[in-house]
């Protein structure tokens, strides 16, 4: 493992990991309506930032020769179009609006819309770290942005400003990191336009935003779908329960796009060696993802009951479901970042899109009989589209299903041995009659000693040559 792979993953969990603190604060002091009304706003907002920035950073970052025009092209592109969706994003909320008056929704969507400018301007300057390796400084900055976002949302919510706190979070989080960036650069490209340059988003770019589309319409519209399926209340519970799973599959899925995808770009041309790293990169992706959501599935009914009112007990199951497509799902990352870095964004665009608009059918039609249909929705997609994605890693790499399926058999053995073996024990502990917070605290620390004993025996050999090439690669970061 590189020492820039270290950094992203220092980024994604540090970073994560204080969302999800904030979140439960959140949780605790403001309504399931509340909740809804903010994610609901979020979802739309984040989904348009993130989509153009994917059409624009990706296709930077795979760029043969990247130059200075390019660079001011994207910016101001970037920065016009995000005016335009702001626009647009406002005018769609203020028809929602007057179905809730209770709430001050076309104001906080006009605040939330920022975070659509300010993602798009850090475009460039991600794209250029990225491509440089600086993966430290793309780290500190999304840690600064999070803890910066995070007091001004805990100041929010002791304010009692309700579902404007978790919105000011949001955008706050993304100022301080283009603040960060602007500091740390102190340049703005200058106003210089070339639509020509913009030839190889067109080929590239587009087909990653259309595959974004596809995962993040489903992601996105979870929340919107309860909400258009129950009620605002509805879609604060289900917006929860995906959070609190979200945030750490979200942090893996785009840590490894975001290192991968340079790293593997490098060696389009050179299939076994490309192979060869996929397969890798599967197994030690598995062998980290496994034992946080299968002890996540297992210590979330403590974790609801121990922390949380009766408001938010049934989102204890959901998380569950939540957790086996998450783990599914991050299974598949090293797979999807493949097929874009061998020049093959669109290979699984019809697969995604298909299967997407399955699973959003299924919220919307029946999400009325209980947020468990939900969680259904997200297995399913996970499991209809694993096949067709054995099928073109095999054509694009030569590896049959069953090569791709070993590192996952082979790493995952001590999460597996962990989850047996913790799912016996917790029939024991409620003998013992604990709280269910000493019942959660008791499987995590039990947990953690199977787990590491288990992986020390299976696989030594990986973890001390992780260890080795975080050692040797240290001193040979860009500053």
């Amino acid at each position: 493992m590189k020492i820039g792979l270290l950094w992203v993953l220092i980024e994604k969990f540090g970073a994560s990991f204080l969302s999800v603190a904030v979140f439960f604060v959140y949780a605790k002091l403001l309504s399931t309506e509340e909740m809804g009304i903010a994610i609901v706003i979020l979802s739309v907002t984040q989904f348009l930032a993130l989509l153009l920035n994917t059409f624009f950073e990706d296709a930077l970052v795979q760029k043969k020769n990247l130059t200075e025009i390019d660079i001011s092209t994207t910016f101001w592109v970037t920065v016009s179009l995000s005016l335009v969706l702001m626009l647009l994003t406002c005018g769609g909320f203020a028809l929602w609006g007057k179905s809730v008056p209770q709430h001050s929704i076309l104001a906080m969507t006009s605040f939330a819309s920022l975070e659509i400018l300010f993602t798009n301007l850090t475009t460039t300057y991600v794209a250029r770290l990225r491509r440089e390796g600086r993966f430290k400084l793309l780290a500190l900055r999304v840690i600064l942005g999070r803890i910066g976002g995070a007091a001004v949302g805990l100041v929010c919510i002791m304010s009692n400003l309700g579902a404007w706190s978790i919105i000011s979070q949001s955008v706050m989080g993304v100022a301080f990191q283009l603040f960060t960036l602007l500091y740390t650069t102190r340049k703005i490209p200058p106003f210089n336009i070339q639509l020509s340059l913009l030839k190889d988003n067109a080929r590239y770019g587009t087909m990653m935003a259309l595959r974004r589309l596809s995962w993040d319409a489903l992601v996105r519209m979870t929340p919107i779908a309860a909400n258009i399926a129950v009620s605002p209340s509805m879609a604060g519970i289900v917006g929860f329960a995906w959070r609190i799973v979200e945030l750490p599959r979200g942090s893996i899925s785009s840590g490894l796009s975001g290192y991968l995808l340079p790293v593997l770009s490098r060696d389009r041309h050179d299939k076994e060696k490309m192979a060869k790293d996929f397969l890798h990169i599967t197994g030690m992706t598995a062998f980290f993802s496994a034992p946080f959501f299968l002890g996540l599935y297992l210590i979330a009914p403590y974790m609801i009951n121990g922390i949380f009112d009766a408001r938010w007990h049934d989102t204890a199951p959901l998380i569950q479901i939540f957790c086996i497509a998450a783990l599914i799902s991050t299974y598949r990352t090293p797979a999807t970042v493949s097929m874009n870095a061998a020049g093959h964004p669109g290979k699984m665009l019809l697969a995604d899109a298909t299967d997407s608009l399955i699973a959003i059918s299924i919220m919307l039609i029946f999400g009325y009989r209980g947020s468990w249909v939900i969680g259904l929705a997200h297995l399913v997609f996970n499991l209809i589209i694993q096949p067709k994605s054995f099928s073109i890693i095999s054509k694009i790499m030569g590896l049959s299903a069953f090569s791709q399926l070993s590192p996952l058999l082979e790493y995952t053995l001590p999460a597996n041995i962990m989850f047996i073996a913790l799912y016996g024990a917790q029939y024991g502990l409620t003998t013992l009659h604990f709280s269910p917070l000493v019942n959660m605290i008791v499987l995590i620390a039990m947990g953690g000693i199977i787990f590491l004993i288990t992986s020390w025996f299976t696989n030594k050999g990986d973890i001390k040559n992780m260890i080795k090439n975080v050692k040797r690669t240290k001193e040979k970061e860009p500053s």
